[in-house]
């Protein structure tokens, strides 16, 4: 059970057992911030895109809230260019890089 009145608290996800995150509400003073820390590893095989679509599905849900949101983590995406904001369409990268 979640005690909401300390300072932080673990958000609980239902997500797929694969998809690695974790999500945290900071409560500072009366202003809540929510942190979601992601881990996608370098290659799921055939079901990489599938993968992918789930892992969104669950970020997309944890913004969804009124506080300020903080999304960080490692998307093992070697071939996106965070600087112009450029990927290969290969389903995964350039839907991560969205």
């Amino acid at each position: 059970m979640t005690d909401k009145t300390q300072p932080h608290y673990e958000i609980r996800c239902d997500v797929n057992d694969s998809v690695e995150l974790v999500a945290v509400d900071v409560m500072l003073g009366s202003r809540k911030y929510r942190f979601v820390n992601i881990y996608r590893s370098p290659s799921h095989g055939t079901n990489e895109k599938l993968y992918v679509k789930e892992l969104l599905n669950s970020v997309k849900k944890l913004c969804n809230v009124k506080c300020p949101v903080t999304v960080v983590g490692d998307l093992n995406c070697p071939n996106v260019n965070w600087n112009d904001s450029t990927s290969p369409c290969d389903g995964v990268q350039d839907k991560l890089l969205d």
